[in-house]
Protein backbone atom coordinates (compact mmCIF):
# COMPACT_ATOMS: atom_id res chain seq x y z
CA UNK A 1 0.00 0.00 0.00
CA UNK A 2 3.06 2.56 0.81
CA UNK A 3 4.43 1.56 -2.26
CA UNK A 4 1.61 2.62 -4.25
CA UNK A 5 1.15 5.90 -2.02
CA UNK A 6 4.27 7.05 -3.10
CA UNK A 7 3.66 6.31 -6.96
CA UNK A 8 0.83 7.42 -7.41
CA UNK A 9 0.28 11.20 -7.66
CA UNK A 10 -2.49 13.29 -9.12
CA UNK A 11 -2.57 17.01 -10.00
CA UNK A 12 -4.67 19.17 -10.60
CA UNK A 13 -2.18 21.85 -12.45
CA UNK A 14 -5.28 24.60 -13.43
CA UNK A 15 -4.04 27.11 -10.99
CA UNK A 16 0.00 26.31 -11.13
CA UNK A 17 2.20 28.84 -11.45
CA UNK A 18 6.02 29.27 -11.42
CA UNK A 19 8.17 30.48 -9.07
CA UNK A 20 10.98 32.33 -10.33
CA UNK A 21 14.70 31.82 -8.53
CA UNK A 22 14.57 33.09 -5.47
CA UNK A 23 11.16 33.57 -5.37
CA UNK A 24 9.62 31.75 -1.78
CA UNK A 25 5.43 32.75 -3.04
CA UNK A 26 2.94 34.06 -5.09
CA UNK A 27 -0.21 36.04 -4.80
CA UNK A 28 -3.13 33.74 -4.55
CA UNK A 29 -6.02 33.56 -7.02
CA UNK A 30 -8.27 30.47 -6.58
CA UNK A 31 -7.90 26.77 -5.43
CA UNK A 32 -9.89 23.68 -4.92
CA UNK A 33 -12.08 24.79 -2.14
CA UNK A 34 -11.73 21.44 -0.14
CA UNK A 35 -7.74 21.15 -0.23
CA UNK A 36 -6.96 25.07 0.94
CA UNK A 37 -4.70 25.84 3.98
CA UNK A 38 -6.46 27.39 6.86
CA UNK A 39 -4.58 30.07 6.51
CA UNK A 40 -6.47 30.66 2.99
CA UNK A 41 -9.53 29.94 4.74
CA UNK A 42 -9.67 32.07 6.62
CA UNK A 43 -8.77 35.56 4.99
CA UNK A 44 -11.76 34.01 2.00
CA UNK A 45 -13.52 34.13 5.24
CA UNK A 46 -12.78 37.90 6.20
CA UNK A 47 -12.72 38.92 2.71
CA UNK A 48 -16.37 37.78 2.55
CA UNK A 49 -17.38 39.52 5.68
CA UNK A 50 -15.55 42.54 4.74
CA UNK A 51 -17.81 42.72 1.11
CA UNK A 52 -20.85 41.94 3.13
CA UNK A 53 -20.34 45.36 5.34
CA UNK A 54 -19.81 47.20 2.60
CA UNK A 55 -22.97 45.26 0.83
CA UNK A 56 -24.63 46.50 3.78
CA UNK A 57 -23.74 49.87 4.27
CA UNK A 58 -24.81 50.67 0.53
CA UNK A 59 -27.72 49.43 1.11
CA UNK A 60 -29.04 51.13 4.40
CA UNK A 61 -27.24 54.36 2.00
CA UNK A 62 -29.20 54.36 -0.82
CA UNK A 63 -27.38 58.39 -1.72
CA UNK A 64 -24.04 56.31 -1.83
CA UNK A 65 -22.66 56.49 -5.14
CA UNK A 66 -22.04 53.35 -6.71
CA UNK A 67 -18.24 54.74 -7.62
CA UNK A 68 -17.61 55.11 -4.04
CA UNK A 69 -19.15 51.43 -3.29
CA UNK A 70 -17.09 49.88 -6.06
CA UNK A 71 -13.68 51.69 -5.00
CA UNK A 72 -14.39 49.92 -1.60
CA UNK A 73 -14.74 46.92 -2.98
CA UNK A 74 -11.62 47.09 -5.30
CA UNK A 75 -9.65 48.30 -1.76
CA UNK A 76 -10.99 45.29 0.59
CA UNK A 77 -9.70 42.96 -3.26
CA UNK A 78 -6.15 44.84 -2.68
CA UNK A 79 -6.03 43.96 0.99
CA UNK A 80 -6.65 40.50 0.58
CA UNK A 81 -4.27 39.63 -1.92
CA UNK A 82 -1.58 41.38 -0.05
CA UNK A 83 -2.31 39.40 2.95
CA UNK A 84 -2.98 35.98 0.91
CA UNK A 85 0.34 34.74 -0.34
CA UNK A 86 0.35 31.21 -1.38
CA UNK A 87 3.67 29.46 -0.09
CA UNK A 88 4.79 26.27 -0.37
CA UNK A 89 3.05 25.43 2.88
CA UNK A 90 -0.36 25.30 1.09
CA UNK A 91 1.04 23.17 -1.00
CA UNK A 92 2.04 20.59 1.92
CA UNK A 93 -1.51 20.95 3.48
CA UNK A 94 -2.93 20.19 0.38
CA UNK A 95 -0.94 17.49 -0.07
CA UNK A 96 -1.54 16.27 3.15
CA UNK A 97 -5.21 16.50 2.93
CA UNK A 98 -5.14 14.05 -0.31
CA UNK A 99 -2.83 11.41 1.48
CA UNK A 100 -5.35 11.90 3.75
CA UNK A 101 -8.11 10.89 1.96
CA UNK A 102 -6.30 8.18 0.40
CA UNK A 103 -5.58 6.10 3.52
CA UNK A 104 -8.84 6.99 5.06
CA UNK A 105 -11.66 7.00 2.46
CA UNK A 106 -12.77 11.02 3.73
CA UNK A 107 -11.87 14.43 4.11
CA UNK A 108 -9.86 15.18 7.80
CA UNK A 109 -12.10 17.63 8.71
CA UNK A 110 -15.72 16.34 7.93
CA UNK A 111 -17.68 13.05 6.14
CA UNK A 112 -21.15 14.98 5.65
CA UNK A 113 -20.91 15.78 1.95
CA UNK A 114 -23.83 18.57 2.47
CA UNK A 115 -21.50 21.01 4.44
CA UNK A 116 -21.91 24.48 3.93
CA UNK A 117 -18.90 25.81 3.30
CA UNK A 118 -19.23 28.72 6.19
CA UNK A 119 -19.15 25.41 8.02
CA UNK A 120 -16.45 23.75 6.63
CA UNK A 121 -14.20 27.01 6.95
CA UNK A 122 -15.00 26.94 10.74
CA UNK A 123 -14.15 23.21 11.14
CA UNK A 124 -10.54 23.43 9.17
CA UNK A 125 -9.98 26.63 11.60
CA UNK A 126 -11.21 25.10 14.82
CA UNK A 127 -11.45 21.42 14.98
CA UNK A 128 -8.37 19.22 14.72
CA UNK A 129 -7.99 16.51 12.20
CA UNK A 130 -10.13 13.18 12.35
CA UNK A 131 -7.48 10.29 13.08
CA UNK A 132 -5.94 7.89 10.38
CA UNK A 133 -7.03 4.46 10.91
CA UNK A 134 -4.89 2.11 12.95
CA UNK A 135 -3.81 -0.13 10.51
CA UNK A 136 -1.12 2.28 8.90
CA UNK A 137 1.97 3.30 10.68
CA UNK A 138 2.38 5.80 13.44
CA UNK A 139 5.56 7.60 11.63
CA UNK A 140 3.21 7.51 8.34
CA UNK A 141 0.03 9.02 10.58
CA UNK A 142 2.16 11.31 12.37
CA UNK A 143 4.36 12.77 8.98
CA UNK A 144 0.52 13.18 7.24
CA UNK A 145 -0.88 14.80 10.79
CA UNK A 146 2.07 17.27 10.64
CA UNK A 147 1.02 18.47 6.91
CA UNK A 148 -2.20 19.41 8.56
CA UNK A 149 -1.05 21.39 11.19
CA UNK A 150 -2.97 24.82 11.27
CA UNK A 151 -0.09 27.18 12.25
CA UNK A 152 2.02 27.39 8.33
CA UNK A 153 5.15 28.41 10.45
CA UNK A 154 4.55 24.77 12.28
CA UNK A 155 4.05 22.79 9.76
CA UNK A 156 6.61 20.30 8.07
CA UNK A 157 8.31 21.18 5.30
CA UNK A 158 8.15 19.75 1.17
CA UNK A 159 11.81 18.85 2.02
CA UNK A 160 11.29 17.47 5.35
CA UNK A 161 8.38 15.69 4.18
CA UNK A 162 10.39 13.60 1.29
CA UNK A 163 12.93 12.89 3.77
CA UNK A 164 10.20 11.64 6.12
CA UNK A 165 8.61 9.44 3.55
CA UNK A 166 12.42 8.14 1.96
CA UNK A 167 13.37 7.35 6.16
CA UNK A 168 9.31 5.51 6.28
CA UNK A 169 10.19 3.57 3.00
CA UNK A 170 13.68 2.54 3.92
CA UNK A 171 12.13 1.24 7.66
CA UNK A 172 9.83 -0.52 5.96
CA UNK A 173 12.05 -2.41 3.83
CA UNK A 174 13.74 -3.90 6.40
Amino acid sequence: IFELLLSYLQADFGLARKLELGQLYTLAVGGTFLYQAPELLFNNSVLSKEKEKVKQKSDDEEENEEEEQEQEEEDIEEKNKQNQKETIDVDVWAFGTVMFELLAQRHPFFTNKNITPSEFIQKVLTHLPAKLPSLYPDQLKNIIMRMLEKNPNNRISASEVLVELDALELSMKQ
